[in-house]
């Protein structure tokens, strides 16, 4: 515990009713989302691991969408440049600063989903490689914004 935490106490239903909010959030359509997910992070990026990768993509969607939203928070207005900056940013730091491969397959599933409703239709794993070899190619051209 650090020294702020001791000034943000949370009583354990409070720190429950939080983890059940973000549970929400991370998968809105349950456990098969997550499943989904998990399975599509073991293909796409098989070397960093389930519970890395999950925190890893979970790190770069919140990015991504400009925070935890929930429905009907007002959208988020910034485009889609402005978002794949936000997620490469915060990605760079759990990926000892790398612009590589892997941030660009975290981002090209984070967008896969951002399109993804209750039928859970993710494009293939080998699919979302491919949007990561061209994302990577544009990672590159913008790194200059991504490391300020």
């Amino acid at each position: 515990m650090g020294f702020t935490d001791w000034f943000t106490f949370r009583t354990k239903e409070q720190k429950q009713a939080e983890a059940r909010q973000y549970a929400r959030w991370a998968c809105p359509y349950g456990d098969a989302q997550r499943e989904k997910l998990t399975e599509l992070l073991a293909a796409i990026l098989p070397q960093e691991g389930a519970q890395l990768g999950m925190t890893c993509y979970l790190t770069g969607r919140e990015a991504y969408q400009g925070g935890i939203r929930e429905p009907g928070d007002e959208p988020d207005t910034a485009t889609v440049e402005e978002k794949r900056i936000r997620a490469a940013k915060k990605l760079r730091r759990s990926l000892q600063g790398r612009i590589g491969i892997e941030m660009a397959r975290y981002i090209a599933l984070i967008e896969a989903d951002a399109q993804v409703d209750e039928t859970l239709n993710y494009p293939t794993p080998d699919a979302l490689m491919a949007a990561g070899d061209e994302l990577l190619q544009w990672l590159k051209a913008h790194k200059e914004a991504i490391k300020r």
